[in-house]
């Protein structure tokens, strides 16, 4: 039997060869089919499908027809190259196979985040999701390159090539503002948290919960309590804007001198900071005009990697249907604290995703877009300098970390178990230290009920509202 032949010696188009070619269709087929997908408008599921069945089949096909490269030296461990890192080089040939590889583990760890029981896996991929956007260039230039050299021996590097290699980018970007419009006409929280929703509902119908707001609540409006709670001093309208620019300052000094083991604390006060000035100027309550507003939920968008437009979009939506059903920014609240946390990792991008739904406004769509790109755009650059710093890509990791506390920190605890009472829908932290260290952010329920008071005078607000809550037998908890 002719070695080039598979074990059909009858059928002679199964040789090498033409596997080889077969499977160069396969990885062309990847690359043009989401092109289709686009002019066609073909439906986000059924593409994704398509798309995951050619990647497969490439991936399998070239593992059977090249296998794992064979490297005589010590240090090469193919374990460690598919997981992105490189402790020793390789030939061209075998980069651009191993470069395929992580590509398919990219892939396989992105599908783990939409199974519910296995998502938290996802974490142990974390490193080659992030390199993931390396990866598919560098195999997409090796492809391109050897494609071409097949063709007529141009290189990759010459001008007609590298416009080829640029069109290829550009339909990548076009796939991905495709799925970005196409969303689904079914509530998402049906997707993200199935259980929730349920349980939602019913507590909902069970119970008959208003929404959380101060006229259900029967409690007096800001101007009998004192309008002066909307006011700032010149050293907090001055310090609290550039209060995250310090803290990321802070960071980038104890990162530089090499204090590691200072890093987490420096970087949970810069995330605290950021996110509770982010949640003021959406509100409207760090006292900036709507113009300025705008600019500054972007700016704040590239310091958290996630959209601040988004973040407004959803957040205001919780306060006007708090723990209803279609409340996606509370349905963690009814998950167990395992639940919640294991709704983490794919937390922020399924945030954004319902965030785009609720949006009516093509311009607020926009920005969403925009802050999308520029999180994306911060994570490749943290990537591409990473032979030189690895602050950038350490940022990352930290706040992808803090995001993924997400479900626990703006649901799970302060909205765990309402009851059937308008005001038992948040709880109340009362301190001077505790509350101090989060930011008054513990005084969720006051905020909840006059969300235009500023973060910073929330504790004043809490001691006027101390009478009213007496008298409706509201129960604080008080901690140091």
């Amino acid at each position: 039997m002719n070695s080039t032949t598979s074990s059909f010696p009858h059928f002679t188009l199964l040789t090498k060869a033409n596997w080889v070619r077969l499977n160069r269709i396969l990885a062309w087929a990847m690359l043009i089919t989401p092109v289709l997908q686009f002019f066609v408008r073909a439906n986000l599921a059924h593409a994704l499908l398509v798309d995951l069945g050619l990647l497969l089949a490439h991936g399998f096909l070239s593992l059977i027809l090249f296998g794992m490269p064979k490297v005589k030296h010590k240090n090469f461990i193919f374990s460690m190259h598919v997981m992105g890192f490189l402790p020793h080089p390789l030939s061209l040939r075998h980069d651009f196979l191993m470069t395929g590889y992580r590509v398919a583990l990219a892939n396989f760890a992105s599908l783990l985040l939409f199974i519910p029981d296995v998502r938290w896996l996802s974490l142990l991929f974390l490193y080659p999701l992030l390199r993931a956007p390396i990866s598919v260039r560098q195999h997409l230039k090796g492809a391109i390159s050897y494609a071409l050299k097949r063709w007529g021996g141009r290189d990759i590097q010459q001008p007609g090539s590298g416009n080829l290699f640029l069109l290829f980018h550009h339909q990548l970007a076009a796939c991905l503002i495709r799925s970005m419009n196409v969303i689904h006409s079914a509530t998402l929280t049906d997707a993200v948290f199935p259980v929730v929703r349920r349980s939602a509902v019913i507590s909902h119908k069970q119970t008959a919960i208003s929404t959380l707001n101060r006229r259900q609540a029967g409690l007096p409006n800001l101007s009998s309590l004192g309008l002066d709670l909307l006011n700032a001093s010149k050293l907090q309208r001055l310090f609290w804007p550039v209060l995250p620019l310090l803290t990321l300052a802070a960071y980038a000094t104890v990162f530089s001198m090499q204090l590691y083991l200072l890093l987490p604390l420096v970087f949970v006060l810069h995330f605290l900071v950021s996110v509770t000035f982010t949640h003021d100027v959406l509100h409207g309550a760090a006292g900036f005009k709507p113009r300025s507003t705008e600019w500054i939920l972007f700016a704040m968008s590239i310091l958290l990697l996630e959209s601040g437009h988004a973040f407004r979009q959803a957040h205001l939506h919780h306060h006007s249907h708090c723990l209803e059903h279609d409340d996606f920014e509370g349905s963690p609240a009814h998950l167990s604290l395992l639940g919640a946390l294991k709704a983490g990792p794919t937390y922020i991008a399924r945030h954004w995703l319902h965030a785009y739904r609720l949006a009516k406004s093509p311009v607020q769509k926009r920005w969403m877009q925009a802050e999308l790109c520029a999180a994306i755009l911060g994570i490749v650059i943290a990537i591409l300098v990473l032979p030189w710093t690895a602050a950038p890509l350490t940022y990352c990791v930290f706040m992808y970390i803090g995001s993924c506390l997400y479900p626990i920190t703006t649901a799970w605890l302060p909205h765990f178990k309402p009851d059937s009472s308008i005001l038992g829908q948040a709880r109340s932290l009362r301190g001077k230290i505790i509350p101090a260290l989060l930011f008054n952010l513990s005084y969720h329920l006051e905020h909840h009920l006059y969300p235009q008071v500023p973060s910073y005078n929330l504790p004043q607000l809490a001691d006027r509202l101390d009478p009213y809550f007496a008298r409706l037998g509201v129960s604080v908890l008080h901690v140091v």
